[in-house]
């Protein structure tokens, strides 16, 4: 990983923007300017919706590679390619022992 990478937003990418984007890349194959958004839930089908045709794929972690990926994603960040900002749910400040804030 980058050392100049923001910690905040390293440790967001190593956990739920890795799995989300993994899914897409790795899973869907979504490819370059297509829009898609995981889902992070249980999905019900009818048989309807099965027999026409309808494809749902499931992964686990988005197949993505944490030693691997979650850097490249970091790089992707820093580069200005992905906007991980938009994507912190909230933030949390956490006094330590020393009186930093986590």
């Amino acid at each position: 990983m980058r050392e100049a990478a923001p910690f905040d937003k390293t440790c967001y990418i190593g956990g739920g923007v890795t799995a989300g984007i993994g899914a897409m890349i790795n899973t869907a194959k979504i490819e370059t300017g297509s829009h898609a958004a995981p889902a992070g839930a249980e999905i019900a089908a009818r048989l309807f919706q099965r027999i026409t045709g309808r494809v749902w794929r499931g992964t686990a972690l988005g197949g993505a590679r944490g030693r691997t990926d979650a850097p490249k994603i970091v790089d992707w960040h820093m580069e200005k390619k992905i906007e991980i900002d938009p994507m912190i749910p909230a933030r949390w400040v956490w006094p330590t022992s020393t009186g930093a804030s986590i």
